[in-house]
């Protein structure tokens, strides 16, 4: 995570120039959300926003309050955070397991598309119930489920 938008398309640029995958080896996740810079990014950048807005209302309170005569507040204004923007900068699930790792590569790929286990399996060195208890092992989850996860969030965005 990089603290804006804008150094963390130089951290793609430079994981490019450098032959780093992204998000195959390094996942790069920005601050600001500043949707034309993640759109243009290769791949689209994920993304924190942040919230200016928010920010400046709780700024004015707090100056309006010592302007009252209150005292300085002993704790920081603590903001919820707002939740990620994913794109395909931080898209892919980091596991330990090559097998795995392919498996998932296949999955994003093939997303658009019909795509089932048995396609999967006929693409790797590795048997459908050896490849399953490596889901269920890295992800907790098999690898259907893992099919389906992906085209729910694909159809999302």
């Amino acid at each position: 995570m990089v603290s804006n938008d804008q150094l963390a398309l130089m951290i793609l640029s430079t994981c490019s120039e450098a032959g780093i995958r992204v998000p195959e080896d390094v996942a790069v996740l920005g601050v600001d959300d500043d949707e034309l810079m993640c759109a243009m990014a290769n791949p689209p950048l994920s993304s924190i926003p942040f919230p200016a807005k928010r920010v400046g209302y709780e700024a004015v309170a707090v100056i309006e309050a010592l302007m009252a005569g209150e005292a300085a507040p002993d704790e920081p204004v603590v903001l919820p955070p707002l939740p990620i923007v994913t794109r395909g900068s931080t898209e892919r699930l980091a596991v330990s397991d090559p097998d795995v790792d392919k498996a998932l590569a296949l999955i994003h790929a093939n997303i658009g598309r019909r795509f089932n286990v048995s396609d999967l399996t006929d693409n790797l060195a590795v048997s459908r119930r050896s490849l399953e208890r490596k889901f269920h092992r890295e992800l907790s989850t098999g690898i259907q489920d893992e099919i389906r996860r992906s085209r729910v969030e694909h159809a999302r965005t």
